[in-house]
């Protein structure tokens, strides 16, 4: 199944819903406990997502990119505390505080990678690799656009004058750039398929 077709278009919203959006994935049934007492569950009848790639090769990928997820928001961070050109400016400041917010539900994402490779419901899924996927694009585009913000201030302003903090923020910015794109390639290339119900039982 291809995590790219969710990430460009597949599902509704920006990956930042709850668990409600999937609910006709579960069913209640009715069960008596040791005691005598009828209880209900919720069990799931949904579709199973499993990752099919051998174990080694598919752990790599999952690990990497929860770390370079981890790396691109500790990027983001320095950049927020550093002092560089235009850092006050609003084209520069607001997108760059902004990203915090998907930053935020990156970090959310790869906290819920599959680590043991287990086959996954449609609502873990979807809140770790496609959540993750969606937030790295978010934070990628605003802090683009503080990015050449920043530039055009230099431009317009400081007549091409850098200060020692701009040389930090600019590779800082870069590496993050490169963390976040390494990241969206590492969780598009894992193959996720799609398994029937009857596959697999809840644990």
């Amino acid at each position: 199944m291809g995590l790219f077709s969710n990430l460009t278009g597949a599902g509704k919203g920006f990956g930042f819903t709850d668990s409600l959006k999937y609910v006709k994935d579960y069913k209640t049934e009715t069960y008596t406990d040791k005691k005598g007492r009828t209880r209900e569950k919720a069990v799931y009848i949904g579709t199973w997502f499993v990752l099919t790639e051998e174990p080694k090769k598919a752990r790599l990928k999952v690990f990497s990119g929860a770390a370079l997820g981890v790396l691109a928001v500790a990027l983001l961070v320095v950049t927020e505390l550093g002092y560089y050109t235009g850092s006050a400016w609003l084209p520069v400041s607001v997108p760059r505080l902004l990203a915090l917010f998907p930053a935020l539900y990156l970090l959310m994402g790869v906290a819920y990678l599959p680590y043991g490779l287990k086959p996954m419901h449609r609502d873990r899924y979807m809140h770790s690799f496609i959540r993750a996927s969606r937030s790295g694009v978010a934070v990628l585009a605003m802090t683009a656009v503080s990015f050449i913000a920043s530039f055009v201030y230099r431009m317009v302003m400081k007549d091409w004058t850098f200060v020692k903090g701009d040389w930090i923020y600019i590779a800082a910015s870069a590496a993050m750039f490169a963390s976040i794109g390494l990241m969206l390639w590492v969780l598009y290339s894992a193959d996720v398929d799609e398994k029937p119900n009857s596959h697999y039982k809840d644990e």
